[in-house]
């Protein structure tokens, strides 16, 4: 395993690599606020994938054993939080530029203020909306995104309503059915309707049907997704 020192080292090559192109295409530094690692040629896109390994790495071996453990742990919260704001469209409530209050933002989706506050502030912790100032709220990339791309909502709406619950059960269903390979002996099954496969269930229920598909649209846009992987993966 590298050191701490060598995986930072590491990290920086690949940030350089990234800030040098950035530079010579006259782009401003990315931040949670403008995307600009966007549109990269081959060689950048591996130095982008580079220094996310190494970041993850460095971060995973900082946190030790048990911090790793409860972050994965509570990775449920950062689910609860951005599935309710895709749920409540409450960045259709913050404009495209400038800000808004908490207070705004509650009385336009009809939502306690509270409730608004405590949602939006967890996201921020993970650079979802931004509050420059107290009680100031505006966008910042990611949020910007719930509010423009109608595929990327469904596929969050997909996760959150669906697979995460879906997860719940996930061992239920193992001790059920150890070594079933049957459709219809699943988690999603256990969930919906037991002993009725995913897609025959999809089938009956249009919207949830739409949604799925949007959300396979949406993943088919993202390079990690790409059929190449599998191709290459299993020749």
């Amino acid at each position: 395993m590298p050191s701490l020192t060598s995986l930072a080292e590491e990290a920086l090559v690949q940030a350089k690599k990234l800030d040098e192109h950035l530079l010579s295409q006259g782009r401003q530094h990315t931040s949670f606020e403008h995307d600009t690692l966007i549109e990269l040629p081959p060689d950048l896109v591996e130095a982008q994938e580079a220094l996310v390994n190494s970041a993850h790495t460095l971060k995973r071996l900082a946190l030790r054993p048990e911090g790793v453990l409860a972050e994965i742990m509570w990775n449920c919260a950062d689910e609860v939080s951005l599935g309710a704001i895709n749920e409540f469209r409450l960045a259709d409530h913050v404009p495209p530029t400038g800000s808004t209050t908490f207070r705004d933002i509650a009385s336009s989706s009809r939502l306690p203020e509270n409730l608004v506050e405590r949602l939006m502030r967890h996201a921020m912790g993970n650079h979802i909306f931004t509050e420059k100032e107290p009680g100031q709220v505006q966008h910042t990339a990611s949020s910007s995104l719930l509010a423009t791309d109608a595929d990327l909502s469904d596929t969050i709406a997909m996760v959150a309503q669906e697979i995460w619950q879906v997860c719940t059960r996930a061992v239920d269903a193992m001790k059920l059915y150890p070594d079933s390979q049957e459709p219809s002996e699943t988690a999603f099954s256990l969930i919906n309707k037991p002993g009725v496969p995913m897609f025959a269930f999809l089938a009956e229920h249009p919207e949830r049907a739409r949604r799925f598909g949007s959300a396979m649209s949406y993943f088919a846009r993202l390079k990690s997704f790409d059929i190449n992987h599998l191709i290459h993966g299993y020749p």
